[in-house]
């Protein structure tokens, strides 16, 4: 004996799929809030929105770089400068750059004889001189311009 087995279809699935798009849609829109957000969440940092992480009315760690209405402003009277930089007239400046000297160079090329004026700084000579006049080669090194 053989039963005959019939499968109907109910009026109620269109309600279950219409609970499942409400579902998804709900979901989705989740979803883009949240990535919304933290595109736009500048991190734990809070206030802090001058790019590297400074707070607002702060100090740069790069001195002498304020953080002033969101933007990094050279401020050396509240920060200062690095130390290798000194201070002149609320501007960082290179040590290297003090003591100017004016000098005049002759080079030779091509045969012809010529000059080149240059201006140096006293500093910037002592650093040269506390360099080596040359580079040894050993075992088939090869030097690049970085070691000049």
């Amino acid at each position: 004996m053989e039963e005959e087995v019939i499968i109907q279809r109910t009026g109620g699935s269109k309600k279950h799929y219409l609970k499942y798009w409400v579902i998804g849609f709900f979901v989705l829109l989740l979803g883009f809030f949240a990535i919304y957000g933290l595109i736009n969440f500048s991190g734990f940092e809070g206030e802090s929105n001058c790019g590297d992480g400074t707070f607002e009315n702060d100090c740069s760690l790069n001195e002498p770089y304020y953080c002033s209405e969101r933007m990094l402003i050279e401020n050396v009277e509240e920060c200062g400068c690095p130390e290798n930089l000194r201070e002149i007239d609320n501007t960082c400046f290179s040590s290297l750059y003090f003591g100017e000297k004016i000098v005049n160079l002759k080079y030779v090329f091509d045969g012809d004889e010529s000059f080149i004026n240059m201006i140096l700084y006293n500093d910037f000579i002592e650093y040269l001189d506390t360099l080596p006049r040359s580079l040894v080669v050993q075992n088939g090194e090869n030097h690049t311009r970085r070691d000049f």
